[in-house]
C-alpha cells in the first residue's frame, strides 16, 4: 500500500474518510475537517486491484479481480475501524466500473458481506461534480475547468459547474477494446488508430469548453504520471508531480513514444507499476481532452474525487 500518513490533526477539525474505487485503483482519503471547510490530510493510501480488468470483454467482474479489490477494501476497512472512524462519517464510492458491471449489485452485497462497507455507484454526473468540487475546494477559486481521466471514462466539468460531461473512453477500457489487456487480444480490430479515432468520436458530443479565465487542472493518475515523466525523474513520485504543468502536446507525445514500448521497458521510466499497460491510453484521453478544450495545458493534481467525497455532501 503507497500512502502518505501522519497523526491526528492536534488543533481540531473532525474526521473523516472517503474511498474511490474506479476501473484500476483504489484510493482511501482520511483528513481532518475543520468548519471552515478546510482540511488536513491524515492519511492518503492508493492501491491497484483493477477491478475493471476483462469487464470489456465480458460485461461482467473477473472473479480474480474482485478478490484483488476485496483484500484491498477490507484493508481499507481496517484502517477505518483503527481510526475509530464512524459510518456516518465516511462514504465509499465506485465510478464507471460498476456502472458498467453486469452483477455489479453482486459485488456490492460481497463488499458488504466481507468488509462491513456500504458501497455507492456514482452516476456519471455526480463523478464530474465531485471531482470539480474536489478541486474548487482545494483552490479557493474555482477553476476554469477540470479534466479527470479515469480508468472506465473521463470527466470534464466546466468553471461553474454547471456543464458536466462524462464519457465511455478511459485507460484500462481502451487498452483491453484496442490494444490487448493482461496478454489478452485486443476486442476490437483496428489496434492505437482505432483508439484514437475512439476518443475523437466521444469528445466531439462533449459540450465543455475552456473558455473563460482561470487555470485548468488534470486530475488522476495519468497527469501525475506525465508531469513525472516531463520533469525527467527517475522514479514516480505523486509528490513531485503535484502542481506541475503537463502540456497537450507532451501527453499525444508520451502516448506515441511509450505504446511502442513493452510493459517492462516502460519502467525504466518514472511510471506507477500499476499503471504502466494502460498509460498510452489514459494519455490519448488526457491529449485529446484538453485539445477538445481548446487549452495548451494543464495543472495536474492528484486531489481527485475522494476529496470531493470527504466533504460528505
Amino acid at each position: 500500500m503507497s500512502s502518505a500518513g501522519a497523526e491526528r490533526d492536534p488543533n481540531g477539525g473532525q474526521l473523516r474518510a472517503a474511498v474511490d474505487l474506479g476501473t484500476n485503483s483504489a484510493l482511501l482519503l482520511v483528513a481532518s475537517v475543520h468548519d471552515d471547510g478546510t482540511l488536513k490530510v491524515v492519511e492518503d493510501h492508493c492501491m491497484t486491484p483493477r477491478l475493471g480488468a476483462g469487464l470489456w470483454r465480458t460485461g461482467a467482474l473477473d472473479q480474480e479481480a474482485q478478490t484483488r479489490t476485496l483484500e484491498v477494501l477490507s484493508l481499507f476497512a481496517e484502517r477505518l475501524r483503527r481510526l475509530d472512524i464512524k459510518p456516518d462519517n465516511y462514504r465509499v464510492a465506485a465510478t464507471a466500473v460498476l456502472r458498467k458491471a453486469s452483477d455489479a449489485r453482486e459485488f456490492i452485497e460481497r463488499v458488504r458481506g466481507t468488509c462491513g462497507l456500504e458501497l455507492e455507484v456514482l452516476d456519471e454526473q455526480e463523478e464530474a461534480r465531485l471531482g470539480f468540487a474536489a478541486v474548487a475546494r482545494g483552490n479557493g477559486a474555482p477553476p476554469r475547468c477540470v479534466i479527470d481521466v479515469g480508468g472506465g471514462s473521463t470527466e470534464l466539468v466546466d468553471r461553474a459547474g454547471e456543464r458536466r460531461w462524462s464519457g465511455p473512453v478511459g485507460a484500462v477500457a481502451l487498452t483491453e477494446r484496442f490494444l490487448g489487456l493482461g496478454g489478452g487480444a485486443p476486442l476490437e480490430e483496428g489496434g492505437w488508430s482505432a483508439l484514437f479515432a475512439e476518443v475523437e468520436r466521444v469528445l466531439a458530443a462533449c459540450p465543455v469548453s475552456g473558455e473563460g479565465e482561470g487555470e485548468v487542472v488534470a486530475l488522476g493518475g495519468t497527469p501525475g504520471n506525465l508531469a513525472c515523466l516531463e520533469a525527467g525523474l527517475e522514479v514516480f513520485d505523486h509528490r513531485l508531480a503535484e502542481g506541475r504543468e503537463i502540456r497537450v502536446g507532451a501527453a499525444l507525445e508520451w502516448a506515441e513514444r511509450l505504446r511502442g514500448l513493452g510493459v517492462e521497458e516502460r519502467m525504466d521510466f518514472a511510471i506507477e507499476p500499476g499503471r504502466a499497460e494502460i498509460l498510452p491510453a489514459g494519455l490519448v484521453c488526457l491529449g485529446l481532452g484538453l485539445g477538445h478544450l481548446g487549452v495548451e495545458g494543464a495543472r495536474a493534481s492528484g486531489r481527485g474525487l475522494r476529496y470531493g467525497l470527504v466533504g460528505l455532501d
